[in-house]
């Protein structure tokens, strides 16, 4: 009878320790997912940042901004024009 109340014991104990595991498992399994959703919304997130910068960063944007808003003008070479100083596009 002592055996038998130690087995039985033992197994409950051993079921616990394995519903446990599963539960643990589960819990770890759906952060995982959520972490995952998370990154890919991220890469995303970065790659239209990368493509805004890319456009916001482009000579020709840049030009017409300095032209507009600074009254910049573009030559070949650098050069003083009525006090103001040309600088050429560096290829």
């Amino acid at each position: 009878m002592f055996y038998i109340t130690i087995f039985m014991i033992l197994t409950a104990v051993s079921i616990g320790f394995l519903i446990n595991n599963i539960l643990t498992y589960d819990k770890l399994a759906k952060q995982n997912r959520e972490l995952r959703v998370r990154e890919d919304e991220q890469i995303r997130e970065n790659l239209k940042l990368k493509i805004e910068i890319e456009k916001l960063s482009s000579f020709e944007r840049i030009k017409k901004l300095a032209t507009e808003k600074l009254g910049m003008i573009y030559a070949d070479s650098a050069i003083i024009k009525n006090e103001l100083i040309v600088i050429p596009k560096i290829n």
